[in-house]
């Protein structure tokens, strides 16, 4: 049970990360597509990958991760390295939800959004997860 969860644990995190990074990037062209045409089949493309690889990870990852800590509360709640991974799953999940939400407003033509705006996001996306890496993997591979 534990082994089949930790998999979807990893399965619907790498489903959210792949999915807000190919967002981004769909949306840094976007912002600088030259036709009506293109920037409409971009926004289209980016609200796909939303809707269906990032949000689905995200609840994957989510869900899965809370069993996890339900199967076994006294080893990960005391474990240093999950209180430091859940900082940075609360910073991914506000990340996701202010580029989810930007990403309606620009797309809808309620707001505009640069190239650059769209790259700062993509690289705090980056830092998350590169963060959640260091601070989960020396624990997987029992590098302590």
């Amino acid at each position: 049970m534990v082994a089949w969860t930790l998999v979807f644990h990893v399965v619907g995190f790498v489903m959210w990360i792949g999915g807000l990074m190919i967002a981004t990037q769909v949306l840094m062209q976007h912002a600088e597509a030259a036709t009506e045409d293109a920037r409409r089949a971009l926004g289209t493309l980016a609200n796909k990958v939303m809707s269906s690889m990032a949000l689905p990870g995200a609840l994957l990852a989510l869900v899965s991760g809370a069993i996890l800590v339900v199967i076994n509360p006294a080893y990960y709640l005391h474990a240093r390295w999950l209180q430091l991974k859940l900082v940075c799953v609360l910073i991914l999940i506000v990340l996701h939800l202010v580029g989810a939400s930007r990403a309606r407003d620009v797309l809808a033509g309620r707001a505009t959004a640069t190239r650059g705006e769209w790259l700062r996001l993509h690289i705090f996306i980056s830092l998350v997860f590169l963060s959640i890496l260091i601070f989960v993997l020396p624990v997987a591979v029992n590098w302590r």
